[in-house]
C-alpha cells in the first residue's frame, strides 16, 4: 500500500504539532463566481495555512 502522502507532496522543512484542540482548526471553502462548483478549500491551524486542496489535485 502506498503512503498517503508521497514525499514529492509534502513540504519537508514544516513541522506540526499533534492537534489537540479541534478549535485551532478552520476551512476556507473557495466556490465558483456562481457558487456552484468547488475551486479550492484552504485548512488553516490558527492562522497558518497548512493545506490547499483543489478538485482533481493529487495526492487524493
Amino acid at each position: 500500500m502506498p503512503f498517503l502522502n508521497p514525499i514529492e507532496f509534502v513540504c519537508e522543512n514544516i513541522s506540526i504539532s499533534p492537534i489537540k484542540s479541534k478549535n485551532i482548526v478552520s476551512c476556507k471553502w473557495d466556490l465558483s463566481e456562481n457558487n456552484e462548483l468547488l475551486k479550492e478549500v484552504k485548512i488553516f491551524l490558527k492562522d497558518d495555512m497548512i493545506a490547499k486542496l483543489q478538485p482533481g489535485s493529487k495526492p487524493g
